[in-house]
Formats: C-alpha cells, structure tokens, sequence
C-alpha cells in the first residue's frame, strides 16, 4: 500500500479494505474514495467465522467524515458476500467493522464527529457543516444522549429529562 493510501485509510478509520480508485470534484469539494473490503480478513457478520467462497460484491455508499478541504467524502464499498460453513453454508455478507451499527451508511469516525459537533452546536447546524440531512443527525443526537444518560446522575437535580438532548437548542 502506498504512502498517500496509508494515510487516507488511516485519517478516516478504515479497516480491512483496499482503496481501488479515488474521484475528486473540486467545485463541490466532494470525494468520492472507491474501496474493496480484504478477502483474507472478511468475517462472516452473524457468526464471525471466516468466508470461505466468494457469492459476490455488493457495493455499498458509506458517509465518510470530512478529510482536508473535501466536506463531502463517500466510499463506495465493495463488500464481499460469500458461504459461510458455519452457518450451514449459507450466504452472508461480510462484515464491516468501521461502520456504525446504529446508522450502517456512516462511518464510526463521521458518527463521532457528528456526535461531539452536537455537544457545542445545533443538529441543523452541525447538519449543514457535515452536509447531512438533519434528521439523520437529531436521530444520532438522541443516540448518543440514551447512550449517556446512565452516566449521569440525576436523583439529586430531580429533572425531567425525557427528551435530552446535547444540543442546546433543544
């Protein structure tokens, strides 16, 4: 692998692919990052034993976080599917292990980037900052609030929080 795609896998947390191709549209400051999931480290998604024959290549679009001057960055995945003998010899895809598995489409680093911009912003404005459609990111929002929530200790204030939120706004 060389030097400038070492550092592109590295800076967007990408595991166990292959960068094939890249499409860059200046105007729009769009990247688009073409990617093959690794035959040798690609895992069965339900029961995590190695894939043995190859079905096929789905492409999946995944949001990626913003590198460098690019605000938009998509990596259209090539993920292997293929029989897997532990589960009977069925056809599985393989699975993915730097998306979210809450938003499937995102990468783990967007969603945490998203994530700590709601701390300190609005969601329709970190939406408009990470070109995302702002419910997606409310939705994360709520996410990670439920995630957070048991960490907080709330007896001793006596708040309704139902709807927390980190935003704000809200």
């Amino acid at each position: 692998m060389e030097l400038f795609e070492k550092l592109i896998v590295k800076s967007l947390g990408l595991q166990g692919v292959k960068l094939e191709n890249w499409e860059a549209c200046d105007r729009e400051l769009k990247l688009v990052l073409h990617a093959r999931q690794d035959r040798d480290s690609a895992n069965c998604n339900q029961c995590g034993c190695q894939i043995s024959h190859v079905h096929e290549w789905k492409v999946r679009k995944i949001k990626a976080v913003p590198i460098g001057s690019y605000e938009a960055v998509w990596i259209y995945l090539k993920q292997l599917r293929g029989h897997c003998l532990m589960c009977d010899d069925k056809v599985r895809s393989a699975g993915v292990d730097f998306t979210h598995p809450n938003f499937e489409n995102m990468t783990y680093s967007l969603v945490e980037k998203a994530g700590r911009l709601c701390e300190e912003m609005t969601c329709e404005s970190v939406a408009r900052v990470l070109r995302m459609n702002s419910k997606t990111v409310w939705n994360l929002d709520q996410y990670r609030m439920k995630q957070m929530k048991p960490l907080l200790n709330y007896a001793e204030r006596r708040l309704d929080l139902e709807q927390m939120s980190a935003d704000e706004v809200h």
